[in-house]
């Protein structure tokens, strides 16, 4: 494992996660990203018109479950615009 690391990483920086984590084990989640950054992001790049599908690849989620967050997001935004809209 370490010699992988020193070939992607270098050996100074995989050294250092030697020396602080020997011992332990670390466990990395498949998913970079927290949900609702990538809600954000998502919704923001289908509205400037980037392709669901793209989206979708670039942040590891299903196209199925962009598209849900997007129409969630759209509704939301929608429902607090009429919101403001009726306590002017």
């Amino acid at each position: 494992v370490y010699r992988e690391l020193g070939e992607l990483i270098g050996i100074d920086k995989a050294m250092k996660i030697y020396n602080n984590y020997k011992g332990l084990q670390v466990n990395f989640p498949t998913r970079l990203y927290e949900k609702e950054y990538v809600v954000k992001q998502a919704l923001k790049e289908h509205k400037k018109g980037n392709d669901i599908r793209k989206i979708a690849v670039e942040y590891h989620y299903s196209e199925r479950w962009i598209k849900e967050m997007i129409a969630q997001s759209i509704k939301e935004e929608d429902d607090n615009n009429e919101t403001k809209s009726i306590s002017k």
